[in-house]
């Protein structure tokens, strides 16, 4: 998100200094910033924590793309320096069966937040990024083709999500003007939560709910580079 790149280009700036000519962030500099950075911890529910590679990547990339930028754009740099990323850990994967899909239905229509239930039968109907689904304006919703249309994308590509049954139902029957933002109340994480707990299920977190979109997309039939475009991904690979 926009506001996690900001905290690691803070970062970035509180490390390696705001008044650094470019060309002294040479390769070395760069991987004395990696062994600091995986020397740090980070709290997490009181527990002091290494940082994983994937948050360090995060940082690296964001500094590569702006080097790139000052090379290729600016000529403000003769070459850009090297950069190794981290090797990361495989992608965790989690999706539902359908006995699991049963369950969290009814443990979020029992939530005593009104929307879950909704947002979560169109997130798992449409494979929708939280940041997407919650920033999700009626303006966007075509009922008439039967798509809702993305403007802003982690990818910075517009896209176009097909709405299936469920979720034109779930749409077209939502309380208020259908003005401003599909889903006003953007503070879901624990009603989530607790449908989760309530409908035990093991490990299982919002974001899971794309995986199981994709899952289900692909066991009827679906094929990969339709997926891709549904998703939003730049390339098969991811």
């Amino acid at each position: 998100s926009l506001r996690d790149d900001r905290h690691r280009l803070a970062r970035l700036e509180a490390a390696l200094g705001s008044q650094t000519p470019l060309a002294s962030i040479t390769a070395s500099r760069i991987a004395e910033y990696k062994a600091a950075r995986l020397r740090a911890t980070i709290t997490r529910d009181g527990v002091p924590e290494p940082i994983s590679p994937s948050t360090l990547n995060r940082e690296l990339a964001a500094l590569r793309t702006l080097l790139r930028l000052a090379h290729d754009e600016w000529e403000a740099l003769d070459r850009v320096p090297r950069i190794k990323l981290e090797r990361e850990a495989q992608g965790r994967l989690r999706y539902l069966e359908d006995d699991e899909r049963a369950r969290l239905e009814v443990a979020c229509s029992k939530s005593r937040n009104r929307d879950l239930a909704g947002i979560v039968t169109v997130a798992l109907e449409t494979g929708l990024r939280k940041g997407e689904l919650l920033g999700l304006t009626w303006d966007r919703v075509d009922m008439s083709r039967g798509v809702l249309r993305l403007e802003v994308t982690k990818s910075g590509r517009r896209r176009e999500v097909p709405m299936r049954q469920a979720v034109y139902d779930v749409l077209a029957a939502w309380p208020g003007e259908h003005v401003g933002r599909v889903f006003p109340k953007v503070d879901i994480r624990k009603a989530f939560e607790t449908a989760v707990a309530a409908a035990q299920l093991d490990g299982f977190r919002f974001h899971d709910l794309r995986h199981s979109f994709a899952s289900t997309f692909m066991m009827a039939g679906g094929t990969l580079q339709t997926l891709r475009l549904i998703l939003g991904h730049a390339s098969l690979t991811m």
